[in-house]
């Protein structure tokens, strides 16, 4: 009797095991972008009648950036200047401080072979972000449409930076104004050589330390002795954006107070969908005669190599931190094709022709969420003739920003 029971007890197990892999199988549905299935770590699926997705996939498919803050169980996703807000278990999905709509299947959490999954409902999202999305009830496939990020007609950068933030600022108001935005507002904190440890010692004594440089027309102007408090306040910011100090970008020990910085600037930006973002600088031309290239052998890809590392390790898993501006990645990749190691004026500060042209031109593909080949200004006839090994350099930076692409450009014309 009893060996009949364990026997009936096994059936039933494996027969509830089967149903629901059948089950599961059932559930599961098909997801396409421009005709390319997309591989999530979970199957998408059907949930009350709904394609739900993995939260990062869906978002990192779509070129967006996602952001969890576990306090409020909130997920925020910039694309472009699109920012769009959902909370766990809530049908409110807002589009730039828009409630746009509302879901009948909410974004959840559900447990996976022993593991938390976020999911989202496909279309809500792609919609919000403009693309458009059909059903194939025969093959269960979801068909997303992507759709090209709009450049806003108003653009507000500040920069809590130093000489570095400078280089890639310096011409990027000439960028913007070719691409065709209309209010362009930039502004830097600077502070020469200033690392993060200094940002914060002046964040916290909110100390008049900075010179400030702000470019609303074409022109540069400068302003002595302001906070970052001040600055913070005086206008709505769309990026703001942090470094670290040259010499220190590749120690990811010295990125300590990171955090501390970013939360002070997430929580006294006056727009809330401002985004934080993080510029990833360059490493010294290999003959640089800097005091702290010693610190990586006075090798060039040791120091790239350990930048990208401390990015990885402290910026990419900071919850404060929207995005990376990959300049020193298109700065590297540059270096690989006939341009060479000629960017820098002094073995570390970009030159004012194809260095400063090269990370402007990373902000503003990083930040607007467009192409480089967007702009068609130059600053003169180097960049002129260098135009396409630079434009090639940024978009694969865009692309692979952890890591170099070499150029197709190796010869020169």
């Amino acid at each position: 009797m009893k060996k009949l029971s364990f026997i009936l007890a096994v059936m039933i197990i494996f027969s509830s095991l089967f149903s629901n892999a059948l089950l599961a199988v059932d559930d599961q549905v098909t997801v396409t972008l421009d005709g390319e299935v997309l591989e999530f770590d979970v199957p998408g699926r059907l949930i009350d009648g709904r394609t739900m997705v993995p939260l990062r996939g869906i978002f990192e498919a779509l070129d967006a950036t996602v952001r969890w803050v576990p306090e409020t169980r909130e997920i925020i996703s910039h694309r472009g200047f699109d920012t769009i807000r959902l909370t766990i278990d809530s049908p409110e999905l807002y589009k730039n401080g828009e409630n746009i709509y509302t879901m009948d299947v909410p974004a959840t959490i559900i447990e996976e072979n022993g593991e938390s999954r976020t999911l989202v409902p496909v279309r809500a999202i792609a919609e919000a972000f403009g693309c458009g999305v059909g059903w194939d009830a025969e093959t269960r496939t979801a068909r997303i449409t992507s759709s090209p990020v709009e450049l806003p007609k108003s653009v507000k950068i500040l920069a809590l930076g130093n000489s570095f933030s400078d280089n890639a600022m310096r011409q990027l108001w000439n960028i913007l104004d070719d691409a065709g935005v209309e209010e362009i507002v930039l502004g830097n904190l600077v502070i020469g050589g200033c690392s993060l440890s200094t940002h914060w010692g002046n964040i916290s004594g909110k100390a008049d330390a900075y010179e400030y440089y702000k470019n609303t027309e074409g022109t540069w102007s400068k302003t002595e002795k302001v906070s970052v408090q001040s600055a913070l306040a005086e206008t709505d910011w769309d990026v703001i954006t942090v470094q670290q100090s040259s010499g220190s970008s590749g120690k990811a020990d010295t990125y300590g107070v990171l955090n501390a910085v970013a939360r002070y600037l997430s929580e006294n930006k006056t727009n809330p969908d401002a985004r934080i973002m993080w510029h990833m600088t360059w490493a010294y031309q290999s003959d640089s005669t800097h005091a702290t290239f010693p610190d990586y052998n006075s090798d060039q890809i040791e120091m790239y190599e350990k930048i990208v590392a401390a990015t990885k390790e402290k910026v990419l898993t900071s919850k404060y931190i929207d995005g990376v501006i990959p300049a020193g990645t298109a700065v590297q990749n540059l270096r690989s094709s006939y341009v060479g190691d000629t960017l820098t004026a002094d073995g570390f500060h970009l030159n004012g022709t194809n260095g400063q042209y090269t990370a402007a031109l990373t902000w503003y593909s990083a930040i607007t969420g467009r192409p480089a080949s967007d702009i068609s200004w130059t600053n003169g006839p180097l960049v002129e003739s260098q135009a396409e090994p630079i434009k090639e350099a940024v978009t694969n930076a865009i692309a692979f920003p952890f890591e170099v692409t070499p150029s197709a450009y190796t010869e020169k014309p």
